[in-house]
């Protein structure tokens, strides 16, 4: 595990501090589950009335070597290491689950290998949910879809518009939202979720024939010719319509996984 690494409040470990990570141990959250007892009978798990799973928080076990170039440097890393670390409530990353942002109250315990190395075992009681905030780009006209899927629960959907829209999450009702940045769930559990946003006024878009399909109230395309009723900018030899900028809906949520 050599090439791995924890980053730990914004500090990668191994590289400030000489070490190696040796190795990684994790127990998952464990699930809240609520029984009645029965006497003389089968308990009763009563666990999905309250709602959505709770979990117990989870163990994380980092094992690192950590080396001087001698005895002196060798405890002054220890030192400022367990300084940094020891019986704090951090925020931290693995190297290998990018994006992802877990916290947890961190515990060390030092062990001597050799003249210069010693062997530091970080224990970390973490949070049940780690985080990861995701973008998507969406490209209205005048309606456009993104599933959520993969993750266990999802917080903080919001949508960034650049004009009137409705959204809808699941087929449920159509809420209106103006232009800005709106909250469209606080929180939604399960592994899979669709958001369909319909904005009110879209330029154009290319369909799946690589066919560019103009909105017959600002222009259309006869032999070959673009007629477009919208201002535009030029970069770099671009051009880009306002009213297609409009139709672009900016989705920003949080993954939390287990």
């Amino acid at each position: 595990m050599a090439d791995y690494t924890i980053t730990v409040g914004g500090t990668d470990v191994c590289a400030a501090y000489g070490a190696s990570l040796l190795d990684f141990a994790e127990t998952l959250p464990q699930p809240k589950v609520v029984k009645v007892s029965i006497p003389a009978g089968i308990d009763i798990d009563i666990t999905d009335a309250f709602g959505a799973m709770g979990y117990a928080n989870g163990k994380h076990s980092v094992t690192l070597l950590v080396r001087g170039g001698d005895e002196a440097e060798r405890m002054r890393r220890v030192r400022e290491l367990v300084a940094l670390l020891h019986g704090k409530m951090l925020d931290y990353a693995l190297s290998w689950d990018a994006g992802y942002t877990y916290r947890g109250r961190m515990q060390l315990s030092v062990e001597r290998a050799a003249p210069y190395a010693s062997r530091v075992v970080l224990d970390i009681d973490r949070r049940p949910w780690k985080t990861k905030r995701e973008t998507v780009v969406l490209d209205a006209h005048p309606s456009a879809t993104h599933v959520l899927e993969g993750s266990v629960r999802w917080h903080e959907l919001k949508a960034t518009l650049a004009q009137d829209a409705t959204a809808r999450i699941d087929g449920g009702a159509a809420t209106s939202h103006a232009a800005g940045t709106r909250l469209l769930a606080a929180d939604l559990h399960g592994s899979e979720h669709t958001v369909l946003v319909t904005v009110a006024d879209w330029l154009m878009y290319v369909d799946e024939d690589a066919n560019l399909v103009v909105n017959p109230h600002y222009g259309g395309v006869t032999d070959g010719d673009v007629q477009v009723g919208s201002s535009y900018t030029v970069t770099d030899g671009d051009m880009a319509f306002a009213l297609a900028l409009a139709q672009r809906v900016t989705l920003r949520y949080y993954r939390w996984d287990l």
